[in-house]
């Protein structure tokens, strides 16, 4: 457990001192379709790419307009996650899914993801989080 917080915080300050910014400064939504939840997504740039390891428990959130949140359950400050255009949110277990169907990360369950932080200048909405000034970038 106090490997996780450890890493968790060693990512954010670590990000932070380095000054990373994300190309993606404007989370977008993954469209919803049947069956699935919508999830904040980001275009990927194609250049070179966050190098940070995001670790710890995923848990998300359902929201009754068919979205979803998820978030590293150590991270002390509940960063929102975005995710890569194509994915989304799936329920019966609450996960998130690739643009091919594929199961990433489940609700409860440890991950290991590559990613960063992004900062913002002021709070932004994130699909399904709510307003955040930070998010974590998942690669």
């Amino acid at each position: 457990m106090r490997l996780l917080v450890v890493a968790i915080l060693l990512l954010s300050l670590g990000l932070d001192a380095c000054g990373s910014k994300s190309t993606a400064q404007n989370p977008q939504s993954t469209p919803p379709l049947t069956g699935t939840l919508a999830i904040a997504t980001y275009e990927p740039t194609g250049g070179p790419g966050m190098t940070a390891l995001i670790v710890g428990t995923l848990r998300g959130t359902v929201n009754s307009d068919q979205t979803a949140c998820f978030r590293i359950a150590e991270d002390p400050h509940q960063t929102p996650m975005v995710w890569p255009a194509g994915y989304s949110g799936s329920t019966d277990p609450l996960r998130v899914i690739d643009g091919l169907g594929k199961t990433v990360a489940v609700d409860g369950h440890h991950v290991r993801l590559g990613g960063g932080t992004s900062d913002f200048a002021t709070g932004r909405p994130v699909r399904g989080c709510g307003e955040a000034k930070q998010v974590l970038i998942v690669e």
